[in-house]
């Protein structure tokens, strides 16, 4: 394990070594993260992606590009673990109409995804991203989001197409506290099973307090419906989670978070000690990630989480250990 993550962090460090003229420009380099006002979180669903160096100004339209090694111990979410290494490839373009508070936002990304095991994912995904802002007084703000995503990994780590429509309300209650509500409306769609085929709606509220401009914490919580194709993949789901975001250097941002789900299917009964009952799942997932700016448009990021899931049909329940680390350069 310990040679493995030597050999990604060479290989990351290799990719992204800066060129002569970004690292004349280093000491010039903004703060590897602000802490803005807004979070970068759309839903608890949708992780933040990774943060790229902050710079001076912002162009109308930005292109990216990453490179990620991922270590997985159990990459089929299966009481018998089957590990697997991957590497990931992807290009990205994204537009906004201005710098500070866009009303429009448009991203586009496509990214090969390869694996030691798990042939189902090995695959080509792509995401669509649009975002409306506008804002309605001085303490609300609306956005409205629409999303496509193809050949994805949603937060239940199964890979399909979704399709998403997600407005959502922040409610600025002073200069360091934040509050958003939203609710969402989503399509499942799968090649393989396609029982799983479904109609999932979720709303959710999430605080955000700023302790300083270079800290801040953030809670949320979910309630969830997935009405599926076959009833037995039916269920409801509340989710809890929080986190903490600290920038801890000029270049570096350190950000942790805790997860916890209850997710309970109403039609797939399971015996307990000789009784018929709901099949009921908890998982818990901690996670830490660490984000260094190497220069003005190239961002290191380390990520690294467990996964552990209880269930009462002991068949499914899991650990797993997942550390990624990307590379990406932004023009």
């Amino acid at each position: 394990m310990k040679s493995i993550i030597a050999s990604m962090l060479i290989l990351s460090a290799w990719v992204a070594s800066p060129t002569p003229s970004s690292a004349q420009n280093q000491d010039k380099t903004s703060p590897a993260v602000a802490v803005t006002g807004d979070s970068l979180r759309d839903t608890l669903s949708l992780r933040p992606p990774a943060i790229t160096p902050v710079s001076p100004a912002i162009s109308p339209i930005s292109a990216h590009v990453i490179a990620s090694s991922v270590y997985d111990s159990n990459i089929e979410r299966d009481p018998r673990p089957l590990n697997s290494y991957g590497f990931i490839t992807g290009i990205g373009a994204r537009y906004q109409d201005r710098e500070i508070r866009p009303s429009v936002q448009l991203s586009y990304e496509i990214a090969r995804h390869a694996y030691t095991h798990g042939d189902e994912w090995d695959r080509v995904s792509q995401n669509m991203n649009v975002v409306l802002a506008r804002r309605l007084s001085r303490s609300f703000f609306l956005e409205t989001i629409g999303e496509i995503a193809l050949k994805g990994s949603s937060e239940d780590r199964d890979i399909g197409n979704q399709y998403i429509f997600l407005p959502r309300l922040n409610y600025r209650i002073n200069s360091s506290h934040r509050l958003r509500v939203y609710g969402a409306y989503r399509i499942r769609r799968y090649d393989v099973d396609t029982d799983r085929d479904a109609a999932n709606r979720y709303a959710g509220a999430e605080f955000r307090k700023a302790f300083s401009p270079r800290s801040l914490w953030e809670s949320g919580f979910r309630y969830e419906t997935n009405s599926a194709k076959g009833e037995r993949r039916s269920y409801t789901r509340r989710t809890y989670f929080s986190a903490w975001t600290a920038t801890v250097s000029r270049r570096d941002q350190l950000v942790t978070e805790l997860e916890y789900r209850r997710q309970h299917y109403d039609k797939r009964p399971v015996k307990v000690g000789g009784i018929q009952t709901p099949r009921l799942d908890h998982r818990f997932q901690p996670s830490i990630e660490w984000v260094h700016a190497m220069g003005r448009n190239v961002g290191l990021v380390l990520d690294y989480e467990f996964e552990y899931r209880s269930s009462n049909d002991p068949s499914k329940g899991y650990r797993d250990h997942l550390l990624t680390l990307t590379t990406r350069y932004q023009f």
